[in-house]
């Protein structure tokens, strides 16, 4: 399920909220970066699983919001959120 999105001109990330079994779900934050020609996509999961979707929003949100674009020409991905 897409829960939240954040863009930036040609970079964007989605924040996914799933399932992971054993009553534990888990996120995932897929950024596309297409200010440079072809797309540049990274994926970030959660560290650990969550008993309820609403923790699991709340860690991935926190995540998703930490994250912005580095300018043109790096490569990684500028990421000052750390999960516990």
């Amino acid at each position: 399920m897409e829960v939240f999105a954040k863009t930036f001109n040609a970079w964007g990330a989605t924040l996914t909220v799933h399932p992971e079994g054993q009553g534990k779900y888990g996120w995932k934050i897929v950024v596309e970066d297409r200010r440079q020609g072809s797309p540049r996509v990274q994926c970030i999961s959660s560290p650990i699983g969550f008993p309820s979707v609403d923790e699991t929003i709340l860690d991935g949100r926190a995540a998703l919001e930490a994250l912005v674009p580095e300018p043109c020409g790096t490569e990684e991905l500028h990421r000052p959120y750390q999960p516990e």
